[in-house]
């Protein structure tokens, strides 16, 4: 992968394309194109299967730059925390309480809620967990209904990606030159893809569901592109070659078996052959645009937004989301990354 590249480009589009995914269920437009087309995933699962590619590429790196174990985890802490935890206060005391408004002309009894009280919110979804998604059973008339934040639910997984990456490098694996590494990331790559396949294999006597081995597929092809990189060619032809791959492969009902390295590699393709370099060089605001659209988006659908049309209900979305992710980088998420460097003399590794 070139230095330049358009990785940062490509996280803010597959964000974008998240949102334009959610535009269809959260303003009750029906299904969307791509399932409409008979398509193994929508737009926004896509885009999450692109992220997921590229942290595990990123986060690969990361572990070879890092000096320790525990200034790895705490760059990742770091990378997702701060940035989530703010998220949540913000539903808190601003999207949920606007929604109690709009919807019962008052705020009377929000912080005292019986139910799925605001405190509440916050306590159990504090370590990604999700175990509480509504707040005072406000947006029971949406059609997507109760949800305040249904984006935060990949961060969970992102974050145990992140721990298997650190095993990995903890068993000395991820060296790229390591043969016994590679060949040991392309069998959990294989047994991640068969599980996908078979979901039900997920429920026993695994512990984890089957939608972290769908993500982890993608995130283990990003770690092997990595440790395969001093031999992979980014080429046109075989950029293209692969998207068509995958669509032949949706077609057939071998998407799960064949995507993760398909798709892979054309985003990896992308991100080295589109024009649009050094795109976050002045912030990078793919975070906020995931964590924020889908309350904002919410509350558009509240007040009847979507009466203009999904491709409106959209942009509006995408246009008040921008600010919050801009806010949200400047303020949070840039400051607490200016912490990486406590208590370390060298210079740190990258986030």
């Amino acid at each position: 992968m070139p230095a330049r590249n358009a990785i940062g480009f490509l996280r803010f589009f597959f964000a974008v394309l998240v949102i334009f995914s959610h535009s269809y269920p959260l303003g009750g437009f029906g299904t969307e194109i791509l399932t409409r087309a008979h398509m193994p995933d929508t737009f926004g699962g896509f885009a999450v299967a692109g992220f997921f590619v590229l942290s595990g590429m990123l986060i690969a790196q990361s572990w070879t730059r890092s000096h320790s174990l525990g200034r790895f985890l705490w760059h990742r802490v770091l990378r997702i925390f701060p940035g989530y935890w703010v998220c949540l206060l913000v539903t808190v005391l601003g999207f949920a309480p606007l929604v109690m408004y709009l919807e019962r002309g008052s705020l009377h009894g929000y912080w005292s809620s019986p139910v799925n009280s605001p405190l509440d919110y916050l306590r159990h979804d504090a370590l990604l967990t999700l175990k509480q998604m509504s707040i005072a059973n406000l947006l029971e008339n949406n059609p997507a209904k109760y949800t305040f934040d249904g984006s935060l639910w990949t961060l969970a997984y992102e974050f145990l990606c992140y721990l298997g990456v650190a095993v990995l490098g903890i068993a000395g694996l991820l060296q790229s030159r390591l043969r016994i590494g590679r060949v040991l990331v392309l069998v959990g790559l294989a047994v991640c893809i068969a599980v996908s396949v078979h979901p039900e294999w997920a429920t026993q006597p695994s512990p984890f569901d089957a939608w972290l081995f769908r993500l982890a597929a993608f995130f283990l092809a990003g770690v092997a592109f990595h440790q395969w990189k001093e031999h992979i060619v980014l080429r046109a032809d075989l950029g293209i070659a692969a998207l068509v791959l995958t669509v032949v492969a949706a077609a057939l009902g071998a998407y799960r078996y064949v995507a993760p390295l398909s798709f892979g590699y054309f985003v990896l393709w992308l991100a080295a052959a589109l024009p649009i370099k050094d795109f976050d060089k002045r912030g990078d605001f793919s975070y906020g645009v995931y964590i924020y659209a889908y309350p904002v988006q919410q509350v558009l659908a509240l007040v009847g937004w979507q009466r203009h049309g999904v491709v409106v209900f959209f942009l509006t979305a995408l246009a008040l989301t921008l600010p919050l992710a801009v806010a949200s980088f400047y303020l949070v998420e840039r400051p607490c990354m200016r912490w990486k460097n406590v208590g370390i003399s060298k210079e740190p590794a990258r986030i």
